[in-house]
């Protein structure tokens, strides 16, 4: 591709080989005179998922983290992430947009973790903790509603809360992310079903809020190290 990009108010040519990434940091102005036919993959990651990423991944404001904008680079490794975010936006089925979410998030991390200039260390300060009656009522909810979607802009509604002030706060509470707090929860309710009824395991998956058995399956094995029917054997 041939190409003259207006970056700011200056303007540079550029040769890209194919596949080659075009990065370009947030709200940067940028215009765009091709010398031929482009035929590219245009991926824009939300401001919230790098807010997100930022504070649960690097423990940072991502204010605080200057994202460089970088042209014709070669990354195989993000290429396959990219790759298989267009392949799971035109996936058909009921998962394919738990795995948009999870690849933008991982995007995201790849992002943060190598086209940051610099950091302002001293520019975030430790992040406020929820209050008794906000953590009481999201914890509540979770184990009231663990049997259905949780969602993280419920979670910070139910705190009165912005949904990235809640997980900096929620993590200062309970140091750990929102997330891994219910998942574990998840975990460990399905461990008091295992051990204390003969109900099946698609039944447990069910009423623990995980998609189906083998995502119970995936997710207990990777945090107990024995699947469930393993588990149910060692505690009955």
């Amino acid at each position: 591709m041939d190409a003259h990009l207006n970056v700011g108010g200056r303007e540079q040519r550029f040769v890209f080989r194919d596949r080659r990434i075009l990065l370009l940091a947030p709200e940067t102005p940028i215009g765009v005179r091709r010398g031929s036919e482009i035929h590219g993959l245009h991926v824009f990651l939300k401001a919230e998922i790098l807010a997100e990423v930022a504070s649960e991944v690097f423990d940072r404001d991502a204010k605080s983290l200057e994202i460089v904008s970088t042209f014709g680079f070669d990354d195989p490794g993000m290429r396959l992430l990219l790759d298989s975010l267009n392949y799971a936006l035109s996936e058909p089925g009921p998962h394919s947009n738990l795995k948009v979410e999870h690849l933008s998030r991982v995007l995201a991390i790849d992002v943060l973790s190598k086209h940051v200039a610099s950091t302002r260390a001293n520019c975030t300060q430790a992040a406020e903790r929820l209050t008794t009656k906000q953590a009481r009522l999201v914890t509540e909810y979770i184990h009231e509603h663990l049997s259905s979607e949780i969602l993280l802009n419920d979670l910070a509604k139910l705190a009165g809360v912005s949904r990235t002030l809640f997980i900096q706060r929620f993590k200062a509470s309970f140091r750990q992310t929102p997330h891994r707090y219910l998942m574990e929860t998840r975990i460990r309710r399905g461990q008091e079903l295992l051990a204390t009824t003969t109900l099946p395991l698609t039944h447990i998956a069910m009423i623990c809020g995980f998609a189906d058995q083998s995502h119970l399956s995936m997710s207990f094995r990777r945090a107990v190290g024995m699947s469930p029917s393993q588990y149910r054997k060692c505690t009955s």
